[in-house]
């Protein structure tokens, strides 16, 4: 199965990065989770996510690798913004 993306998840927060996107985070931010979020920012996708993984290990949080099947259950955020813009009026 090819990767879209990875989850960092720790007792107060999450982190998601698609393979498209830079990541969105919820809930509070620890320090650790925060150099782990820090050293991937900046790098490419492949990069990023084996960055995260390891970092992730060593800090003890939990590391999540997510496939297409999850991709398409929280829908293309693309396809969501163009949805909104182009409903139509009923």
């Amino acid at each position: 199965m090819k990767t879209y993306g990875f989850k960092l998840k720790d007792q107060v927060g999450e982190f998601t990065r698609w393979f498209s996107s830079n990541g969105e985070f919820t809930g509070f931010m620890t320090e650790e989770m925060k150099q782990v979020i820090v050293a991937q920012e900046f790098l490419v996708f492949h990069q990023a996510y084996a960055c995260a993984k390891a970092a992730a290990k060593n800090r003890g949080i939990e590391f999540t690798t997510l496939y297409e099947q999850d991709w398409k259950n929280v829908q293309n955020p693309v396809k969501q913004f163009l949805n909104k813009i182009f409903r139509r009026k009923k």
